[in-house]
């Protein structure tokens, strides 16, 4: 590239173009001047286009952050209001010693208005609650629930979040989504809410340490769903929340929902620990950022289309280039008049300088216009004129010369002639 460039270079060094027409250096000087204003406009396209990515993916990395730090803070609460069978022993209601009692005579009769009370009390601080589920260790339990009443011959003891609920000893557990159908006894379920996620905790009763329950707090997964609409701008764009392991607790697409992740989202979504980067998935080049939960192991991942993403750049860039060639198709046609109106009127006096070359002073430059061009060719009238005038004057002083010439011949010849002839 730089050998063509230096080639050139001594090409125009050595010509100068001083050969080549006027018509094809105005043409040549034009174009270079729209090549240029083409450039700039594509750079200035792609400028724009640059920075506008940057302000959306920050926009977007602010909105994820965002959205995550409400879930965070849902669960947070969740997470209080398991406490809150404690918070109710403690007035002497004896809550915790009844319930372990439960689990030696088998029966909640004992408690059920305390149970009752403590789950009306946690529905009154978090309305949107879907169920509170108090069980004792053999499996009994008494709950309440917004949709329906909570299947009362479930054994939960069976799941692993019961089992690890008794082992933590009062930590909290988070339950990812899980089907609504596991939890319900009603065949026709009459509510929209599909799936839920819960946090499950040891009730402990510190006097002898002992497990003596557990407490289940439900929660629509819808709750989540309200929280990440707010980030949903984009067509095609899709929301996951999914935990380390690639269980899906929300998915936009609700089929996905407490699923597992195929093995190829997996390596993209969850391979290293990314804010954003530019992906194929589903074979869809999208924009892909993610926020890590600081409470639990849950990411929260955007996945953008690319094409929706650069949607608005796109159609401007379609309009700047759309401009720019109806700009160029009118700048040539410009510039073919403009070059003609110069160069036609030079040739028109080129030749009739050459009839002039001739001979010829009658002829006359016919250029209309009051610039540069036709002051040159009613110069070169006036010129033409003037010189024919000359050549009339020296013609005639000529004329008169040589008859002054004759005349003195013949006065000279006269006397000579009649001596002679005497």
């Amino acid at each position: 590239m730089k050998e063509i460039l230096r080639k050139f270079l001594l090409l125009f060094k050595k010509h100068s173009f001083k050969n080549l027409s006027i018509f094809f250096k105005l043409s040549f000087t034009f174009f270079l001047i729209i090549l240029f204003v083409i450039l700039l406009s594509f750079a200035d396209s792609q400028y724009y286009k640059a920075d506008k990515s940057k302000v959306t993916l920050s926009i977007v990395s602010q909105m994820n952050l965002q959205a995550i730090s409400e879930i965070d803070s849902y669960i947070e609460n969740i997470t209080t209001l398991t406490k809150t069978p404690l918070y109710y022993d403690n007035n002497n209601t004896r809550v915790l010693e009844n319930l372990k009692l439960s689990n030696k005579n088998h029966t909640f009769f004992s408690i059920q208005k305390d149970l009752d009370y403590i789950i009306e009390q946690i529905f009154s601080l978090k309305k949107e609650l879907h169920s509170v589920v108090v069980y004792n260790l053999i499996g009994n339990n008494d709950s309440n629930s917004k949709n329906g009443s909570i299947l009362r011959f479930y054994d939960p003891r069976r799941m692993w979040w019961f089992k690890k609920s008794v082992s933590d000893f009062g930590k909290v557990v988070i339950i990812p989504t899980f089907p609504l159908s596991d939890i319900s006894n009603i065949n026709n379920y009459p509510s929209k809410v599909k799936y839920v996620f819960s946090a499950a905790r040891a009730l402990v009763r510190y006097d002898d340490s002992s497990v003596v329950g557990i407490i289940l707090i439900n929660t629509s997964i819808n709750t989540i769903g309200n929280i990440t609409k707010k980030l949903s701008v984009y067509p095609g764009q899709r929301i996951l929340l999914v935990n380390n392991k690639g269980y899906t607790i929300y998915d936009t697409v609700e089929k996905n929902i407490s699923k597992i992740i195929n093995a190829n989202d997996f390596n993209t979504l969850l391979d290293s620990n990314y804010i954003s980067k530019q992906a194929n998935v589903n074979g869809v080049d999208s924009l892909i950022t993610r926020q890590n939960s600081t409470n639990t192991d849950w990411h929260l991942i955007n996945i953008i289309p690319t094409t929706a993403l650069n949607s608005s750049i796109n159609r401007m860039n379609q309009r700047t280039y759309t401009v720019t060639f109806i700009f160029v198709i009118f700048a040539c046609i410009f510039i073919i008049i403009m070059a003609k109106q110069i160069v036609n009127p030079i040739k028109h006096l080129s030749n009739v300088m050459k009839i002039v070359e001739k001979g010829d002073f009658d002829i006359k430059a016919s250029i209309d216009g009051d610039d540069e061009i036709g002051h040159l060719a009613k110069t070169f009238n006036i010129m033409t004129g003037k010189i024919k005038e000359l050549i009339n004057e020296v013609y005639v002083d000529k004329i008169k010369q040589k008859d002054l010439e004759l005349q003195r011949l013949q006065t000279q010849i006269n006397p000579h002639f009649l001596y002679n002839t005497l």
